[in-house]
């Protein structure tokens, strides 16, 4: 009988225990919520990047239960509706790079003016205000639009416009927009800024007439219209002397014009801006 064979075991392989890492950039946590009776999972990127309200919450210490890495344990997020959390999930992730965020209703547009202003989205919600602003709303639901989200530019744009174009609009139709206690101060206004500059004195030494056509150094009614006859400076707000001068004979008339204390000056231009917000501060608070 020959000698036992041996047989030698292979070497053993040796087990590599260098640790793996991990790129962030392709490296992407989801995150879970609940909306109303709806479950999300998404990138948590997204609304990190969009917002220092969601980068913050992301990066607190989780809590034993592991709130928002499950579906059994989502974040909830009670302040919004499903379909406002899904327009603003249609602009932060869409489904492909060739998805134009145009594309939204209008009605999605306000969702997502809603949610980037309650969440601090800055970027977010100045597409969303371009992008309504662009399909040229009517003027009043611009001024509710921006009456509601606090948007200024807005406000100091069609406030004007509305008192500018008073009577266009029926006071019923602004009542029942506005309130009769807001009709009635932006009517106030129409009346301030729609004032004819007029003149209650100006000395004896010189006439200035009310009228075209009339000479201030010929009797009225047999020179040519002098270039100033009506013309009064907007920033006229005190006494003061001007010198006109008549186009039919050249000569300068020096005509000392005394405001009365009585006399309303017309809003307009950026006194007309601090009155609209002196009679609604709240819109600009």
């Amino acid at each position: 009988m020959g000698p036992p064979t041996t047989t030698a075991s292979p070497p053993s392989a040796e087990v590599s225990e260098t640790p793996t890492s991990t790129r962030k950039k392709y490296y992407i946590h989801p995150v879970t919520f609940k909306v109303e009776d709806e479950i999300y999972r998404v990138p948590s990127h997204g609304l990190a990047d969009a917002s220092e309200v969601f980068a913050t919450m992301f990066t607190l210490p989780q809590s034993n239960k592991g709130e928002g890495q499950s579906d059994e344990n989502p974040i909830e997020l009670p302040l919004c509706t499903k379909a406002e959390f899904e327009s603003l999930l249609e602009v932060l992730y869409p489904n492909s790079e060739f998805q134009d965020p145009a594309k939204l209703s209008k009605e999605q547009w306000l969702h997502v003016l809603k949610l980037s202003t309650q969440w601090a989205m800055d970027e977010v919600r100045t597409l969303a205000l371009s992008r309504l602003l662009a399909m040229r709303l009517p003027r009043l639901e611009r001024i509710g639009i921006a009456r509601k989200f606090k948007v200024t530019e807005w406000l100091l744009n069609d406030y004007p416009a509305l008192i500018h174009s008073w009577g266009e609009i029926p006071l019923e139709e602004l009542a029942a927009f506005f309130g009769w206690e807001m009709t009635a101060r932006l009517s106030d206004l129409a009346a301030k800024a729609q004032l004819p500059l007029r003149v209650l004195h100006a000395s004896a030494t010189a006439k200035l007439w009310s009228t075209p056509g009339a000479c201030k150094v010929q009797p009225k009614g047999r020179g040519g219209p002098a270039v100033h006859c009506t013309w009064i400076p907007k920033t006229l707000k005190h006494s003061q002397s001007i010198v006109f001068i008549c186009s039919r004979c050249n000569r300068e008339s020096l005509t000392d014009i005394v405001l009365e204390k009585t006399v309303p000056v017309p809003l307009y231009g950026q006194d007309l801006n601090e009155a609209i917000k002196a009679a609604f501060p709240a819109d600009f608070d």
